[in-house]
């Protein structure tokens, strides 16, 4: 199902469209669509944890303990007083 909906458009806006969809030999919608579709695909695609900047970091430091698991809260946190 698709729906109509209306868009005001910034000058450069409207203008790297136009180029767009003139590439593309399509309308402007088309062109847009497919931008759309295009960015939701690279987002999918960059969703996976390995492609969060955060695992970049995972196992470059060490903390020295081999009973991380067992023993986080007190190494978080400290020995319970």
């Amino acid at each position: 199902m698709k729906h109509r909906t209306q868009l005001l458009l910034d000058d450069h806006h409207y203008a790297f469209l136009k180029r767009e969809a003139q590439l593309r030999r399509c309308s402007i919608s088309s062109a847009l669509r497919s931008l759309l579709q295009e960015k939701m695909e690279t987002m999918a695609r960059n969703t996976a944890p390995e492609d969060d900047p955060v695992f970049e970091i995972a196992g470059k430091y060490a903390s020295g303990h081999t009973d991380t698991a067992e023993k986080a809260e007190e190494i978080l946190y400290g020995s319970p007083k």
